[in-house]
């Protein structure tokens, strides 16, 4: 009998207990519901060690392609698997539902808990936020996975109307199934905008030249510089898809805002290009175009002209680069980068996050990798070869990506030859290691160069909200 009533007191001790920690979590849940955005900066930072970000730990990244919530980073520690953009889509969902269909279906957003079985996150945060992402056609892709992109996007034409196969994979072209692959693989459920000349966040028209304006005239297939011969430095271009373009999510009054760049190149290399449009320095891209974008928001819409946080890459234009010089000299496109290269890219990683930094002095800027393409096709790089050489279309080199994954790291964070200003600059930029994570998972692409929305589109989403959340609840924020 005793030992009944002491079973029993037990239990009501504990069922006490429960009840107060329920009490204190529904409490806690319901204030930050309802926070500012200094609360839960105090929320998040006042407790004794920060958060982590999961993705600063080792791990691997699973694949689920029928379920989107399931391509997630996972720790080999006990650090949780990460879902925050599944939060943010739901707090953008939560009044009023997507305006076009997302692939990420069913109702999962209206379930008590997350799509990982835990509470779900306000993302307070997020609201009235804009991110600026430069670089390549993969920074578009991911962009084109957060909104749906325009038809001319998915069918891009010059001037003229006549449709450029750049942007269309050679086993696709004359069929639907590139309009197919942007427009099934959206997850916000809102359009892309394109920001050409007459949008009215865009600048003017630049004066070109930056450098001398003049035609290729003095090289050929035989020289050292992979430049097509008697192609203009300045074609009409095609701002539809190597211009700019923003995802805007309105629930949450997020702006992310893509701006495409030609590599690190400060020669004109790519110029020829038809789908060129200027400027062509990733400097000018940086000054001119992503800061003259924010400060016409600004003006127009009342946005913050300082993004919340800026993603910087260069890497596939830069190797597709070294390979046409190689080519034309019929050396190997497999070999590692001479120290020459390597010193090169180096400064022009400085150079850019410099030039960042200046355009955007309180922002928070990150590195991001690239991923690893390693497929034979990538054909749009390799225009105007002649057909006997027998190099023409050569695979991404996976050792000089990595060699270039490594020399990035190193231009930000070993600093014992950077100027005053450079280590200055530096030691406030981080790395995003998207594309590291990314490495094995080739298999996944939607042609020979883009990675597939899952895993790769989701990962890059997820992980960008993780770095906006940080940016903006950080205690120097």
């Amino acid at each position: 009998m005793r030992q009944s009533k002491a079973m029993w007191a037990r239990r009501a001790v504990n069922t006490s207990l429960l009840c107060v920690v329920g009490v204190l979590l529904y409490i806690t849940h319901t204030e930050l519901e309802h926070s500012t955005l200094s609360d839960v900066r105090e929320y998040y930072f006042s407790k004794p060690s920060r958060p982590a970000s999961p993705y600063a730990s080792e791990g691997y990244l699973s694949v689920n392609e029928s379920d989107p919530h399931a391509n997630r980073w996972h720790p080999y520690s006990d650090e949780p698997a990460p879902a925050l953009w599944a939060s943010v889509l739901r707090a953008s969902w939560r009044d009023a539902g997507p305006t076009r269909k997302s692939e990420i279906g069913g109702r999962w957003h209206e379930e008590s808990a997350g799509p990982d079985n835990r509470d779900w996150d306000d993302a307070v945060w997020a609201r009235n936020r804009t991110v600026i992402v430069v670089g390549d056609s993969m920074s578009r892709m991911n962009l084109n996975y957060l909104c749906e992109p325009p038809l001319s996007m998915r069918f891009p034409r010059t001037r003229s109307g006549a449709v450029i196969s750049e942007g269309v994979p050679s086993a696709w072209r004359g069929s639907a199934s590139w309009m197919h692959v942007l427009t099934k693989n959206q997850m916000a459920g809102e359009p892309v905008v394109e920001l050409d000349w007459d949008h009215p966040f865009s600048p003017s028209l630049p004066t070109e030249p930056l450098q001398d304006d003049q035609k290729y005239t003095q090289t050929n297939l035989g020289d050292s510089s992979g430049k097509p011969s008697g192609m203009p430095v300045t074609p009409v271009g095609n701002p539809n898809t190597h211009q700019a373009h923003y995802c805007y999510v309105p629930g949450v009054d997020l702006l992310v805002l893509q701006i495409f760049n030609f590599g690190l190149d400060e020669d004109g290399f790519w110029k020829w290009r038809k789908t060129y449009t200027p400027p062509y320095k990733m400097e000018d891209r940086i000054s001119y175009l992503a800061k003259g974008y924010m400060d016409r928001a600004a003006a127009i819409a009342g946005r913050n002209p300082s993004p919340d946080l800026v993603y910087l890459s260069s890497a596939l234009w830069d190797s597709a680069k070294f390979q046409r010089e190689d080519i034309v000299l019929d050396q190997s496109t497999k070999h590692p980068l001479s120290t020459e290269r390597i010193m090169w890219y180096r400064q022009r990683v400085r150079s850019v996050l410099v030039t960042a930094r200046r355009a955007f002095p309180s922002s928070p800027i990150k590195w991001i990798s690239n991923s690893y393409p390693h497929k034979p096709s990538n054909g749009w790089f390799f225009e105007n070869f002649e057909e006997n050489k027998s190099n023409k279309r050569p695979a991404q080199s996976e050792i000089r990506l990595e060699q270039m994954q490594a020399v990035a790291r190193s231009a930000i964070t070993e600093l014992g030859d950077a100027t005053p200003e450079e280590a200055e600059v530096l030691s406030g930029v981080t790395i995003c290691p998207w594309g590291r994570m990314l490495l094995g998972y080739e298999e996944w692409q939607i042609d020979d160069l883009h990675p597939k929305l899952l895993p790769a589109g989701y990962l890059w989403a997820d992980m960008l909200m993780y770095d906006l959340r940080e940016a903006v609840l950080s205690p120097t924020a």
